[in-house]
């Protein structure tokens, strides 16, 4: 692929070239005319077909996405509305959106920073076929710096087939370093997609030929910070209601919104409430939420031990304990969260002199629990 200093003067030679070099058809095939739109859908043709291929190498069984849709924003998808530039991977209808402008833009840096982001929306794709999704304990930060690995390892790939022009990886970076989550943003946040510096890393990672599904990855990560099991979580507030701690909606890119609250009497509980979540779009995982808060921090974290306990007795079985961190101060511990799993997933918690208590699917109420602000 050619870089963009060299687009100006090789117009006719990239719509070209890019025909040629991502589908294979005979020499000499007559290229769609040279416009903008013309050469993006081109491109965006010949890198799907060479992703797919790539992934069908490499994954047993894999199915290929449903399509691969062309939108404009504000538009109405299988996923629910859009309304800014996105792309994404729909896991219900097994499809993969890109909208026009994005792609547009990201095009200006260079003719492989909108393959990028399909290589790493196909990540997402590849996540679900290979069980990722169904893992416990995943954060949002955690899968989407693996997509950014998994779309290295695909340049990795091309590369060694030719298929990239020096520099090819540099538009990548810079696709990154627009994309990654502000500086002071915490890297535990439910949508969070990693900071430029951490995003670069996962893509180099996989771009250098290494393994992006073995554990080493994930040692990778957690010596640049990212462990789910230091956690940090912002104190809860030591007076007020506690419908003030709950979100109207939560969960990664806000999949779920409160449906109901109701107020409970716990003996020795100096408030108590229970609350619904939805789903948004569709038919999809519902959880509920109980909250309780106590008059000492020594109280919930008793209470945590009881109802840990209980669930034990029912068949429970615990499969990890978090240390819930100060966000402002890592040093200071504020509270343990526990995960169990049977038929359901439960997260167990105290934070402060709040104890809270999640149930849900597997591998969807952690995810619930971490986008909770307390």
């Amino acid at each position: 692929m050619s870089r963009p200093t060299r687009r100006a003067v090789t117009a006719a030679a990239l719509a070209l070239g890019l025909v040629v070099s991502f589908t294979g058809d005979r020499p000499g095939a007559q290229a769609p005319p040279v416009t903008g739109t013309n050469t993006l859908l081109s491109l965006v043709n010949a890198a799907r077909r060479d992703i797919d291929a790539y992934w069908a190498r490499r994954i047993q069984n894999y199915q290929s996405p449903v399509d691969v849709v062309r939108i404009q924003v504000p538009t109405v998808t299988d996923c629910g509305a859009v309304n800014a530039p996105n792309a994404f991977y729909c896991s219900s209808t097994h499809k993969i959106y890109w909208d026009t402008s994005l792609l547009s833009e990201q095009f200006r840096l260079g003719d492989f920073a909108p393959v990028f982001i399909l290589a790493h929306e196909w990540g997402h794709l590849v996540q679900r076929q290979v069980g990722l999704m169904s893992v416990s304990g995943i954060l949002s930060i955690q899968v989407e710096l693996q997509a950014d690995c998994l779309a290295g390892a695909y340049a990795h790939d091309a590369a060694g087939r030719r298929m990239l022009d020096a520099g090819d990886d540099d538009e990548a970076v810079a696709s990154l370093r627009r994309a990654g989550d502000a500086l002071d943003s915490p890297w535990f946040d439910a949508q969070a997609h990693g900071s430029p510096g951490l995003r670069i890393d996962a893509f180099t990672y996989g771009f250098e030929g290494r393994e992006c599904m073995a554990d080493q990855f994930w040692a990778f990560l957690r010596q640049r910070g990212v462990d789910p099991a230091r956690a940090q979580q912002t104190p809860a507030p030591s007076s007020g209601r506690l419908e003030q701690l709950l979100p109207a909606m939560t969960g990664r890119f806000g999949r779920f919104r409160r449906q109901d609250v109701v107020r409970l009497d716990v003996a020795g509980a100096a408030d108590a409430l229970r609350a619904h979540y939805v789903t948004v779009n569709g038919p999809g995982p519902n959880l509920e939420l109980s909250v309780v808060a106590y008059a000492s921090t020594a109280r919930a974290r008793s209470q945590v031990d009881s109802e840990v306990g209980d669930l034990l007795k029912q068949g429970y079985r615990e499969v990890k304990r978090v240390r819930l961190q100060e966000r402002n101060n890592a040093a200071t511990e504020i509270g343990m969260a526990v995960i169990l799993r049977r038929d359901l997933e439960y997260v167990v918690w105290s934070n402060n002199h709040v104890v809270g208590v999640a149930a849900g699917p597997t591998a969807v109420t952690e995810e619930f629990f971490s986008g909770l602000p307390f």
